[in-house]
């Protein structure tokens, strides 16, 4: 997709002074999880793996007495089986 340079440098100077007026903070935890036996029963019908990360944006301003703050996250999420 070609985006004009115009609003490439718009977006680029919008994110570049984010952090003049509030304080971001970005946050991606992760999991890689093995279950031996997911359905437990006997004998076992195979072995699961399971990756779970959770991205998440925070935006946090204060203006005086007023603060504001803005979150927004997602959980994603994938197995083997």
């Amino acid at each position: 997709m070609n985006t004009p340079p115009i609003r490439s440098l718009a977006a680029w100077a919008c994110l570049a002074s984010l952090p003049a007026w509030a304080q971001t903070t970005l946050t991606v935890p992760s999991e890689v999880a093995f279950i031996s036996n997911p359905t437990l029963t006997t004998p076992s019908r195979g072995n699961v793996a399971l990756i779970r990360t959770s991205p998440s944006l925070q935006i946090q301003k204060v203006d005086g007495p007023v603060r504001t703050e803005w979150s927004l996250g997602a959980t994603i999420e994938r197995s083997s089986n």
